[in-house]
């Protein structure tokens, strides 16, 4: 079968893997602009921080806002990429940083592709209840993370393409929102009141911890939908090509969310083989030949 089928497995899979951090599938949502797009240009390089009168935003030269209850608003992205929006970085010095976002994005991307029965079982934890299991998965990730990356920081590799004009800038406004969402975890925590300076130190170093994860919790989240993505679209061909009914669609999604459950996405080249056996018999002659076309035209 070689690896054509590979992106549907991720299509068929939305459903099992969608909710590992908390997304709804690729199919419910706009696809996502480049990494590299300019400042403003589409989803990957950040919901942009919009101008707001009250509440933070851009003329207040924040990343933190809260809705009317206090809570603060979550970014989509690392806080050191919105923060570039607020920096009034000209074209080439944002092509500069972009260059740095797009190298970290293809290793997020790559580090999901090898990884993703962690994914599976943080989905697991999730569904029931587990956080302290999502916790241990996500430390996992990060780990597997920092030898795939290195262990600079993404703020330290982004400062050193950045004028020194926005370096203090920049360095300030992720730090303010990392502190936010520290703060705002810890209240999720047990107090620490009373606990003496130590436990205070230790309390902070818990919300800093906390506040590092929850972070890049939401970049694998989006590194997960890039890679999704693609295997929707894939999907898409296959079932136009392939001319698959609504019947045979519903069975066929079946076939390979069951079999990624038992591969735990770690499939051999043996089970990848059993991938078209098992959705084979869900199809025509007529339509095992338009896909058998079509697996030869993509090698």
């Amino acid at each position: 079968m070689g690896t054509w089928m590979l992106p549907l497995v991720l299509s068929g899979m939305l459903g099992v893997v969608s909710s590992a951090a908390g997304q709804t599938p690729a199919e419910e949502r706009p696809a996502q602009a480049p990494v590299n797009a300019p400042a403003g240009a589409g989803p990957l390089s950040g919901p942009t921080v919009e101008k707001e009168a009250e509440g933070g935003g851009a003329e207040s030269g924040s990343l933190v806002r809260r809705d009317f209850s206090g809570k603060l608003e979550r970014l989509e992205v690392r806080p050191e990429q919105a923060a570039l929006d607020l920096l009034g970085l000209t074209a080439e010095e944002r092509r500069k940083v972009d260059g740095v976002l797009l190298e970290r994005a293809e290793a997020m991307d790559q580090l999901v592709r090898e990884n993703l029965e962690l994914l599976v079982r943080m989905q697991s934890a999730r569904e029931g209840g587990d956080a302290r299991e999502r916790r241990k998965v996500l430390q996992e990730l990060r780990s597997a993370a920092e030898r795939a990356l290195g262990t600079q920081r993404l703020e330290e590799q982004i400062v050193r393409e950045l004028p020194e004009r926005t370096r203090g800038r920049f360095r300030g406004l992720v730090s303010e929102y990392l502190s936010a969402v520290g703060e705002e975890e810890a209240k999720g925590g047990e107090g620490m009141e009373g606990a003496g300076e130590r436990g205070r130190r230790g309390g902070e170093m818990f919300a800093g911890m906390r506040a590092q994860l929850v972070v890049f919790g939401q970049e694998i989240k989006s590194a997960y939908e890039r890679y999704a993505a693609e295997g929707s679209a894939q999907l898409e061909r296959f079932i136009r090509g392939a001319g698959l009914s609504a019947e045979q669609e519903g069975r066929v999604r079946g076939v390979i969310m069951q079999w990624f459950q038992e591969t735990k996405g770690n499939a051999t080249q043996a089970q990848k083989a059993e991938l078209w056996a098992r959705v084979a018999p869900e199809l025509t002659v007529e339509q095992r030949l338009r896909v058998l076309e079509m697996m030869s035209g993509a090698r």
